[in-house]
């Protein structure tokens, strides 16, 4: 009986199945789900841009179904609890995020034209063939956005900080956002210090918001804006966008050189300030359309911040 107790205490807490049971079961349900779709969309990777399009829709998909089967069955609340509620709310809390994250990027690559940093040309290319360029990549950064937000600021981060708190949980999960580039081309060591501070700034947004759709939005404003106007490289992809370029002509400890902007200094002044406005602002709050359905993170385990009104 006492080896069954025990047995039993390893997976269990208070009738509760363990915080790293319940992470680990998410990564199996969601991962086994996206092998699955990936082999049924394989008829739909022709090749090129479809492969990588195909693959991290297949993804995202797993990771929803991942979220689901958790949210429903093992924490018995609604899944929008994960922070992807629907109707106006959530296009609207989308909305203020990918501004955000537009507003980060068009301030630091702005800085960089504005001081010789980075350098507009003319290039072949016509106003249809950017449009075209321009809703490809559109539809890719979304989708991109959202597989990485549902794996590094959904089901198993949202867990994590309940059972040990924001701090741990935060800083693991931005690393792991970090590492998770550590092959991607021309990667640096700035690059990758900056990635990590854009997932301390990703798991912040959540918190303060209790909102995937807010935390989606962001990161797919940040990506957009580098890769469509600015035509910059992100996280060392680069897409070129038809009809100009824009190059890197100062030095690359500021424009992070053939890694883009987010290898370089000056998106890493951007962050951090980011990351203060967000913790500190009382511009953003727990939205009431997350409050209601009762996410998974309490929200006394965020400090409210402590600023005046206006900031």
């Amino acid at each position: 009986m006492r080896g069954v107790v025990r047995v039993s205490s390893l997976f269990l807490s208070r009738g509760r199945l363990r915080a790293g049971w319940r992470v680990l079961l998410f990564l199996v349900v969601s991962f086994g789900a996206a092998s699955l779709l990936s082999w049924l969309l394989a008829p739909f990777r022709t090749g090129g841009t479809s492969v990588l399009f195909v693959g991290t829709l297949a993804a995202v998909l797993g990771l929803l179904v991942g979220s689901w089967a958790m949210m429903v069955y093992v924490e018995r609340l609604p899944f929008g609890a994960v922070g992807l509620y629907g109707g106006r709310a959530a296009v609207g809390h989308w909305g203020l995020g990918a501004l955000l994250g537009a507003a980060c990027m068009g301030a630091s690559s702005a800085l960089l034209l504005a001081s010789g940093g980075l350098s507009v040309q003319g290039a072949a290319g016509t106003l249809g063939a950017w449009l075209s360029g321009a809703a490809v990549l559109t539809a890719f950064t979304l989708v991109a956005a959202a597989a990485e937000e549902l794996l590094f600021r959904g089901y198993a981060f949202q867990v994590l900080v309940e059972r040990w708190g924001v701090a741990a949980p935060l800083a693991f999960t931005a690393a792991l956002f970090s590492l998770a580039h550590l092959f991607n081309p021309e990667v640096t060591r700035i690059g990758l210090f900056n990635l990590l501070l854009a997932g301390v700034l990703l798991g912040a947004a959540y918190l303060r918001t209790r909102s995937l759709s807010f935390v989606i939005g962001l990161h797919f404003g940040w990506n957009w804006t580098l890769a469509v106007p600015f035509d910059q490289p992100v996280s060392g992809l680069h897409f070129d966008m038809p009809g100009y370029d824009v190059r890197e002509t100062g030095p690359d400890l500021l424009t992070g050189g053939a890694f883009g902007p987010e290898g370089g200094l000056v998106v890493t002044v951007v962050t951090l300030a980011a990351i203060l406005w967000v913790w500190r602002t009382r511009r953003i709050e727990e939205f009431d359309a997350a409050r209601a359905l009762g996410p998974l993170v309490d929200r006394r385990l965020v400090p409210a911040p402590q600023t005046v009104d206006g900031c």
